[in-house]
C-alpha cells in the first residue's frame, strides 16, 4: 500500500499512546514504514497496520466549535489538505482538522446512538 505523506491515516490496533479511532498523517516512509503523526506524539508504523481515511468513513468530533455536534457521527465527504477533513452533519458540512476527530465504524456508531 501506498501512503504519501499528509494522508489521514487510522491506526488499526491501539495503546495507550494511540486510542483506537485516533487519525493521524503521515509524515514521511521508507521500506514499509511509515512515520505518522498523531495527537499524542510522532511514531514508526508498519503500512499493513494502517488504513487511510475515506470518504462516506464515520467520525465523532472532539474539538471546542459549538457549531459541531458531538452527539452525533458525521460522514466524512472530503478530504482537505494539510489534515483538514470535510464532514458532513445534519446541521451542515464543517472543515474540521484531524487532530478533533476519532474513527469510529457504522456498527459502533449505531449501537453507541451516535446514527
Amino acid at each position: 500500500m501506498e501512503l504519501e505523506p499528509g494522508t489521514v491515516v487510522l491506526w488499526t490496533r491501539s495503546d495507550t499512546d494511540v486510542p483506537q479511532g485516533s487519525l493521524g498523517v503521515v509524515k514521511s516512509g521508507q521500506a514499509g514504514l511509515m512515520r505518522v503523526g498523531f495527537p499524542g506524539g510522532t511514531w514508526n508504523f508498519y503500512t499493513t497496520a494502517l488504513s487511510p481515511l475515506q470518504m462516506r468513513d464515520y467520525v465523532l468530533y472532539s474539538g471546542n466549535d459549538p457549531e459541531i455536534p458531538q452527539e452525533a457521527a458525521g460522514i466524512v465527504v472530503g478530504l482537505q489538505a494539510a489534515g483538514m477533513i470535510s464532514v458532513k452533519y445534519a446541521r451542515g458540512v464543517f472543515n474540521v482538522p484531524y487532530k478533533t476527530l476519532r474513527y469510529i465504524d457504522e456498527i459502533t456508531a449505531k449501537r453507541e446512538g451516535y446514527l
